[in-house]
């Protein structure tokens, strides 16, 4: 009897660790999904003859007040007679917060021109969150299986559980 109630605090342990690593994996998984998020900004200037570069701000509040995030300005296309795409990458934002975008540019004699406020809503990848719903049900899925095929074994070992 001894060695069946000994069989069965193990099982018991056995389902309470995978239960407890079961949890970690699912709040990594959130977490690196979270640290995945980002809001890019693209724009294209038709010529940029007189362009030096760029400095872009950002606010939670249209208004602002509006911080640099670049350390240094983003240097204009090589070639200034044809159109150039240029793109930042946000990657210091939250899901679900609203963020407010001011495009600088400075042209070779030092003068700058800022745009109007550009508003982006950071969301979550819906890949990712399915990817981690799936994850998360096929974990849970095995560990009540595990617990169960546990159960059943020392009812029919020991007569009870």
């Amino acid at each position: 009897m001894y060695n069946g109630l000994m069989r069965v605090q193990n099982k018991y342990f056995v389902f309470a660790a995978l239960t407890l690593v079961n949890l970690l994996f699912i709040i990594l998984v959130i977490i690196y999904t979270y640290k995945q998020a980002m809001i890019v900004i693209e724009w294209e200037m038709a010529s940029g003859f007189d362009a030096a570069g760029f400095y872009i701000y950002r606010s939670e509040q249209y208004d602002g007040p509006y911080i640099l995030l670049n350390t240094g300005i983003m240097p204009a296309g090589e070639d200034p007679f044809a159109s150039t795409r240029y793109r930042y990458e946000d990657k210091d934002v939250f899901p679900g917060n609203t963020y407010h975008y001011i495009v600088e540019e400075v042209n070779t004699q030092g003068a700058t021109f800022r745009n109007d406020p550009l508003t982006a809503i950071c969301t979550l990848d819906y890949v990712s969150a399915f990817l981690i719903w799936a994850i998360f049900m096929v974990f849970s899925g095995s560990i009540a299986f595990l617990a169960l095929r546990s159960a059943r074994t020392a009812v029919e070992n020991n007569g009870s559980v």
